[in-house]
């Protein structure tokens, strides 16, 4: 009759071993999924921010911005911008 005691045991052991297991990995995948969900948050504002930067490109934009950054003349392209001194020289 001992021995039924014994394995009773373990087992109820194991049982409560498996339902803690089971509410650590529930809160693991709950954590894991809240900081994908910021994640991909983030990653849209990100995408956000860099389609308001408007990079150029060698293209139609490009060329448009190098007929356009010209001297006071219209005639030479302006090399260098300083941003220190607000001139273009």
């Amino acid at each position: 009759m001992m021995w039924v005691i014994v394995f009773v045991a373990i087992a109820l052991g194991g049982l409560a071993m498996l339902a803690c297991f089971a509410i650590w990995l529930w809160r693991k995948t709950t954590a894991l999924f809240n900081e994908v969900e910021q994640l991909t948050g983030l990653v849209g504002e990100l995408g956000t921010l860099v389609g308001q930067i408007g990079l150029l490109t060698e293209g139609e934009d490009f060329q448009e911005f190098h007929s356009v950054a010209k001297d006071g003349d219209g005639n030479t392209p302006v090399t260098d911008v300083s941003l220190s001194h607000g001139q273009a020289t």
